[in-house]
């Protein structure tokens, strides 16, 4: 823009300065979080996570998998709280990559993805016990293992044989 005068003539000129709408930014991005089996998840997505230098701009918060599928079953997110809310179970075991979207008010947006990991415990075995044979001196009894389920897929389940003169404490091993 350019203005010329001519001899003693004086000009006021008016500019007015339109600014563009722009992007929201990720400003500080996710760290991993992990998470054990049967455990409450419950992560808030920092206020500061995402930034619009568009004076105001109210952002509005959206999740789903990297992979544009909705969360798992065992998460929630509510989008006006930034607020991840689950308990994931022994099947949830595994990584999520979770994008999280963040949109001004003319829906222009960007992302960061969230990665978590859903860590497994060692769930405890059970099955039933049966003991065969008579209790007495020089006899043999057996035990076998029947109905044994493992959630955790464990190939190997051992007991030990104990003694006790009261039955209700003083435990002793016997030796296989």
């Amino acid at each position: 823009f350019s203005l010329t005068t001519v001899g003693d003539a004086s000009a006021t000129v008016n500019v007015t300065v339109n600014g563009t709408d722009d992007v929201p930014i990720v400003a500080n991005p996710f760290s991993e979080k992990s998470i054990e089996q049967d455990s409450i998840f419950n992560f808030t997505v920092p206020e500061d996570t995402f930034t619009d230098r568009d004076s105001g701009d109210v952002l509005t918060h959206t999740a789903k998998l990297i992979d544009g599928s909705a969360l798992p079953d065992w998460l929630t997110f509510k989008g006006s709280l930034r607020e991840f809310v689950g308990i994931p179970t022994n099947e949830d075991v595994g990584h999520y990559d979770i994008i999280v979207t963040a949109h001004d008010s003319t829906n222009l947006s960007t992302f960061d993805v969230l990665p978590v990991t859903v860590t497994n415990i060692d769930d405890q075995a059970t099955g039933t016990l049966v003991v065969q044979g008579m209790i007495a001196e020089g006899e043999t009894l057996k035990a076998t293992l029947e109905s044994v389920l493992d959630v955790d897929g464990a190939t190997t389940t051992t007991w030990q044989w104990q003694s006790s003169d009261n039955g209700n404490s003083d435990w002793t091993n016997i030796a296989n």
